[in-house]
Order: structure tokens, then sequence, then C-alpha cells
């Protein structure tokens, strides 16, 4: 029954479609683009991290299919639905919006838009323009930094400056969902008794953003060399701390020129609350000969939340102590890598990350770590016994493929 019912509802929405089809205009100059990852990944401890844990996992997959196409010599859309495998397939919309060209020197958006943001944020998802497997993830992992897309209006175009320089822009307004890693900040306000422990959660959270604008201005100064600057201002609110602000601002400098690739980015937020939140890296590239490219990369994160509470009579600080202090907050990586390029569109890629903090390098948050930072906690304050809950230093090796059409 339920199969003649999904039949039906399917052969009713293609009549439907068809019978508006001479209304309607159809999409010209359709284009279909798609990307692919897949990698695996071991780490020398029980902490996770980049889809790599404690002898070995190879269930990091995840594919993405990209549609664009014009309605007419002004109208177009784009729209892009990635799927994910961690265990457990995952299907998500990355973004869905339409564009209007008025000129070259400006154009409309408007829907669920790629977010502006630095030099990746539009191209997240295609492992092949870059080194890595990954991103660096002080600036593009779970930091509630930037996302992959706005949902509201903006307007884009590039503007011929002097000598040869140009610039691209996008000014924007809207909502803007930002995903964090809560464990490692809620459990830090656990231990500065601002948080109970049974509060602490395990997962990735969303924090919705509103009446928020921004915009990113990107100067094409040379051949190969960009620089530029991003930001966004929002309202944002969460349960238990109420209704607030977040400001970002980013810097972002490419030089990509023949065999060889340089980029930086760095990033600092506040937040009304008086939490901050600061993210950089440093990366390279140089092709060999053949298909060999070698790359290294410095990634570094810290997250400054306000008034640390002491935890005893003589003004002693959670800040001061190994058994988690800054470890939950900072992230220092120094990774280094070798690719195989078979194309621009095939890469294998291998990297080697040594990873210092555990702001995203932790074992899964269940119960059984949730108990043992509370015994932690409570062998400190009883005894003043300090006690490494989770390694503080983390190797990863990173094996995998991507592709891109």
């Amino acid at each position: 029954m339920r199969r003649l019912t999904a039949q039906s509802t399917a052969l009713l929405a293609l009549a439907l479609a068809a019978g508006s089809a001479g209304a309607q205009q159809m999409p010209q100059n359709v284009e279909v683009h798609g990307f692919g990852s897949w990698n695996s990944g071991a780490t020398n401890n029980e902490n996770l991290y980049l889809g790599g844990k404690w002898k070995g996992s190879s269930t990091n997959s995840s594919a993405g299919v990209n549609l664009t196409g014009d309605l007419g010599d002004r109208v177009s859309f784009t729209t892009q639905v990635e799927f994910g495998f961690n265990g457990e397939t995952e299907a998500e919309l990355d973004y869905a919006f339409g564009e209007y060209k008025f000129t070259d020197l400006l154009k409309l958006r408007a829907g669920q838009v790629k977010q502006p943001f630095g030099l990746f944020t539009e191209l997240q998802d295609v492992g092949t323009v870059r080194p890595f497997l990954h991103l660096p993830q002080s600036m593009y992992g779970p930091t509630a930094a930037v996302a992959e897309a706005y949902r509201g209006i903006g307007f884009t175009g590039n503007l011929n400056l002097f000598r040869g320089m140009s610039m691209d822009y996008d000014v924007y307004g809207g909502g803007l969902n930002r995903e964090e890693n809560e464990f490692t900040l809620d459990m830090y306000r656990a231990l500065q008794g601002r948080k109970s422990f049974d509060d602490v959660g395990n997962e990735i959270g969303t924090e919705v953003t509103d009446q928020m604008y921004g915009g990113r201005f990107m100067f094409n100064v040379i051949e190969g060399l960009r620089l530029g600057t991003s930001g966004y201002h929002s309202m944002t609110g969460e349960a238990s701390a109420g209704r607030g602000w977040v400001t970002t601002v980013g810097y972002a400098a490419e030089y990509v020129r023949g065999r060889a690739a340089v980029r930086s980015e760095v990033f600092r937020q506040w937040e009304s609350d008086h939490d901050r939140e600061n993210g950089w890296y440093y990366e390279g590239s140089y092709r060999l000969f053949a298909g060999w490219q070698l790359a290294a990369r410095f990634d570094r994160s810290s997250v400054h939340l306000k008034d640390p509470r002491p935890t005893s009579s003589n003004d002693l600080e959670v800040d001061t102590r190994p058994v988690v202090g800054q470890s939950l907050l900072e992230h220092r990586e120094l990774a280094g890598g070798i690719n195989y390029i078979f194309s621009p569109n095939f890469v294998l890629k291998a990297s080697l990350h040594h990873v210092n903090g555990n702001h995203f390098s932790q074992p899964n948050g269940d119960a059984d770590l949730v108990q043992a930072y509370h015994d932690a906690e409570a062998a400190f304050q009883a005894t003043g016994t300090v006690t490494e809950v989770v390694p503080r230093k983390t190797t990863v090796v990173l094996l995998g493929a991507q592709f891109s059409f």
C-alpha cells in the first residue's frame, strides 16, 4: 500500500510539472557539477580528530551535487545538496538561491546563499581546491565563526580599480546557522562551577543568528595575489544566555603562481557576554614533479571565556591547572602532507597531523567522559591531585582521495 501511494505521488508530481512546463520558462545552459571525498585515519590515543580514531577508521565519506542554470539573460539559479557517511548516512541542503544580474558590477542574490567569508566558505566541500583533506579547523571547523550559507538577500559584483587591480565585493543580510563544538566549552564552564555537569552535551550545537548584516571585499592585486577582509554582525540567542550579539571579522591573503601556493587567514570573534575567540593559520604547498605535491600547515585557535571563577581561597584559577585548564580552549596543529595529483579533478592525499590541545581533539563526549571530568574535579578539590582526563597531545595519520567535476 505504501509503495502504491509513493508511486501515485510521484506520478502526480510529474504530471503537475509537465502541465506547468508550457507556462514556465525552462532552464537554459544547465550545468551539473559534483564532488566527493573519502579518508581513513588513525590516532595514537583515544581522541578523535578529522575522522581519525584509535586503531583507525575508514567510515568517513561524502559526496555532493551542484546544479546551476539560466532562466533567460539575467536570471540564474544555483543549488547544492551534500550526502555524508560517518557510521550513518545524512543528507543536507547546502544552499539554494536565485540571482538577478543587473550588470557585472551588480548582481542580486536571494535564498539560502553561499556565505562570502574568507577564502573557502563558498568551496568548503570541494577538496580538490586545497592541499589537505580537511580545511583548517581554527577557521572552518566547529568554531561558530563561519557557515556554509546565509538565508537572506545580498549583492555581489566585480569592480575594476586601477593598474590592473580589481575588487570582488559582497554585501548581505539575513540569518545564519553557526555550528560549534559545545562539549569543550560546556565542560570548561562546568569545571568553573558556572554550569552543571549534567548539562554538558556531546554534540555539535547549532546557534541561529538573525538580523545579520555583513560583507566581504577581496582585492586582486597582481596575477595570483589576493588580499581581503570579511565580517558580519548579528543578533543571537541561546536558551541559557538569552538575547545577545556576535561580531566576527576576518582577514585573508593568498598567492598562487605556477607550482607554489601560500595562504593565510585570521579571524576574531566577540560576543555580547564577553566571550571571544581567535583563529589563524599559515599554509603552503609546492608541486615537485609529475603529480607529486608537498604541503605544510600551522593552525592555531584559542577561546577566551569571561570571568574564570577562583576554585580555592588562594585564588587559584582553573586556567592555571593542567587538569583541564586552557587545553579545552586551545588548539595548535602542525601538519605535513604529500599528494599525488592525477588531474586537477582527482587527487590522492596523505598527511600527518600533530595536535596540542583539546578544543577539537576529544573522545566521544559520552556520560563516561563527563563523569571522568567530574571525578577529576572532585579529586582536585579534595586532595589537590591533578589528573589528565584525556591526552593533551594527539598524532593523526590520514589517507584519502578527493574528486570534483
